[in-house]
């Protein structure tokens, strides 16, 4: 039952307050599946999350960001003040999805300029990267995120010494 006939009922799912947020999600990510699979009903999908947005003050964070982040798939730009209102309501689980992805999906910023912000806000690549790379620029987003970490190659070369020295123990053995 994944088509126009589960709209309603997943809708009323996402409604039901005694539902988790973490299945309240699946369920939006289930509407999300049918305006792939059926394109025809994406208008009546985007009106149903932004039905569903509208109460944002009464929504867990979580829900409001699988809703938010539905919508900027969509590209659902009347859905664009309702959306600043629940961030700026601090409504929003920022864990999920963050106001600058919002704006870079609905081409309100540049995807350097996106890259740039999450550089600069994001806590794990100030920790790996340091501050001082950070704020004099010499690290640059596209390079942060095709480096492969060198501990890997790290490992494979311990594993490799390891397998020589093994092989090399057991060919030297006493008979």
């Amino acid at each position: 039952m994944l088509g126009e006939e589960a709209l309603p009922v997943l809708v009323s799912y996402i409604k039901d307050t005694t539902q988790d947020a973490l299945y309240k999600g699946l369920a939006v990510e289930g509407l999300l599946e049918i305006t792939r699979q059926h394109p025809d009903v994406v208008s009546t999908i985007t009106e149903n999350l932004i039905e569903l947005l509208q109460p944002y003050k009464n929504n867990d964070s979580l829900v409001n960001a699988y809703l938010i982040s539905a919508l900027a798939e969509l590209k659902a730009e009347t859905s664009l003040s309702l959306i600043e209102a629940a961030f700026d309501a601090k409504l929003v689980d920022l864990s999920y999805i963050g106001r600058d992805y919002i704006q870079y999906k609905f081409g309100l910023i540049s995807e350097e300029e996106y890259n740039e912000r999450i550089k600069l806000d994001n806590p794990f690549i100030r920790a790996l990267f340091g501050e001082q790379a950070l704020s004099t620029g010499q690290i640059q987003a596209s390079t942060m995120l095709s480096e492969k970490p060198k501990q890997h190659k790290d490992k494979a070369k311990v594993k490799a010494k390891r397998k020589i020295a093994k092989e090399s123990r057991k060919k030297n053995r006493r008979k």
